[in-house]
Formats: structure tokens, C-alpha cells, sequence
């Protein structure tokens, strides 16, 4: 399994690794975000499946050439509000058959 550097992440790098059919753990050193206490036996990062690439990619085919700019410089740039998207993505995702309890 991969292990990509937050400064490194792309659509480019998102849309390979959904090609690849392949998870990635999402590392960011020296951030404040998405990182895990360094440990022999464990990856440090947070583990990003299929489904979180497969959305990413999604949203981001979706929007406009505008947008996709703001995209890339700037939500792939800043650990905070790439985060505050993922949280609004997942929020936004429903299954049919299960709903959110509040």
C-alpha cells in the first residue's frame, strides 16, 4: 500500500490510485492533521479507501474549470480545509436503507 505525503497529493495522484483500485495512507509531516504517533509495527497516516477516492474524484469531475482550479491550489494545499470538505463530503453521502441518527 502506498504512503503519500500530503504536499504530494493530486487529483493526478487520486485519480491513480483509483485506477489502480488501491487504498493510500495519507501522511503529513510536519501538519498538525492526518498524522499518528510513529510506532515500528504500525503505518503512520490515516488510511484512505477506495469509496473517499472514488468520491474525491467524483466531485471533483463534477465542478466547474473555475472551481477546479480553487480545487487543486487551494483545498489540496491546506491540510484544514481539505479535511472540513471531507467531513462535508461524507455528510453529504447517503445509502439508501440507512439514515444519519442525530
Amino acid at each position: 500500500m502506498d504512503i503519500i505525503e500530503f504536499k504530494e497529493l493530486s487529483i493526478n495522484k487520486l485519480k491513480e490510485q483509483l485506477t489502480q483500485h488501491s487504498a493510500f495512507y495519507l501522511k503529513n509531516t510536519g501538519g498538525e492533521l492526518f498524522n499518528a504517533k510513529n510506532s515500528k509495527d504500525k503505518v503512520v497516516g490515516v488510511l484512505f479507501d477506495i469509496m473517499s477516492i472514488n468520491a474525491i474524484c467524483k466531485i471533483y469531475d463534477a465542478i466547474n474549470e473555475k472551481n477546479k482550479e480553487k480545487f487543486n491550489s487551494i483545498l489540496l494545499k491546506d491540510e484544514y480545509k481539505f479535511a472540513r470538505f471531507l467531513d462535508t463530503m461524507w455528510d453529504l453521502v447517503s445509502i439508501k436503507g440507512f439514515t444519519k441518527e442525530v
